[in-house]
């Protein structure tokens, strides 16, 4: 496995939250992540040992973090971020939206993602834990059911059957683990993800992403370090071409995650604050891995 970081501005130990940049803007996750050549098969073909080993090989889910850091707090926390910082009022005063993270991959190269779940971390105990766990709580029982199924279907089918079933189990079981480790969007903290596009010659073209936006309250609760992440399958793509369906795999080649982030500015949009712009991106290079 290989954790990479990538960043804005691109050099950290010179950031001090002033000259123009009161925010820092991370992302990170696997940059040598395994291609899932099975994603398309609800129902693998054959019914020997074999056939299920093969099964079980497919591709992990990989979770791709980002992070906006501040040094902007409450007044009533006085402590040394706040001298540090100096007099800023920018994320007490933050409109609604607040902010907005955008991570693209590629459509190129071979290769392409499958969204998962999109998720926005906090960490335990939280002033609002209560409300979260209760909120939590309510999806586990909803998805609680499939997992089981899927679980006792795993040990009762025949082993093609079964491997693909296990293989249903573990994915619902991680998604369960990933929004109950997740803030809900409960009253008064109502982010949400959405799917969008992106197409630029100049950035390779086409990409699929994902959107969040975000509320103030995100800021004023939670503290000055955010994280969110998206869990993904890394899945084998060709352009099909004149002599139609190839039966040869992509050779999967290196392309760029890009991700930037916007925090709209209380005192309208000609203020509103990226990282790193609006038109340009931080890169994070994925060198995906075929499964053997």
């Amino acid at each position: 496995m290989t954790i990479e970081s990538a960043s804005f501005p691109p050099d950290l130990s010179q950031w001090d939250g002033k000259d123009g940049a009161p925010y820092y803007f991370e992302v990170f996750g696997e940059t040598t992540p395994l291609l899932d050549p099975s994603y398309a098969e609800v129902i693998p073909a054959g019914g020997t040992p074999d056939a299920a080993a093969q099964t079980a090989k497919s591709a992990p889910v990989y979770e791709y973090w980002w992070t906006i850091g501040h040094p902007g707090h409450r007044p009533e926390h006085g402590g040394l971020l706040e001298r540090i910082a100096g007099p800023n009022n920018l994320w007490e005063r933050l409109p609604d939206p607040a902010a907005r993270v955008y991570l693209f991959f590629p459509m190129g190269g071979g290769w392409r993602i499958k969204e998962l779940a999109a998720t926005i971390k906090y960490m335990t105990p939280v002033a609002h834990e209560e409300t979260f766990m209760e909120k939590a709580a309510q999806g586990w029982q909803t998805i609680q059911p499939l997992v089981d199924g899927a679980g006792k279907l795993a040990s009762i089918a025949q082993p093609i059957a079964g491997a693909a079933a296990g293989q249903s189990a573990k994915l619902l079981g991680a998604m369960a683990q990933l929004k109950i480790s997740s803030v809900p969007s409960v009253k008064g903290f109502e982010w949400s993800a959405g799917k969008v596009a992106f197409g630029n010659k100049e950035h390779g073209g086409i990409a699929q992403g994902v959107m969040w936006t975000l509320p103030p309250s995100i800021f004023q609760e939670l503290g000055g370090r955010l994280t969110g992440s998206l869990a993904v399958t890394l899945i084998p793509d060709r352009k099909q071409g004149d002599r139609g369906a190839s039966t040869e795999p992509p050779d999967p080649v290196a392309e760029d995650l890009l991700a930037h982030a916007v925090v709209y500015h209380p005192d309208g949009h000609d203020h509103d604050i990226w990282a790193p712009a609006i038109d340009s991106f931080v890169h994070l290079a994925i060198a995906p891995r075929m499964v053997c």
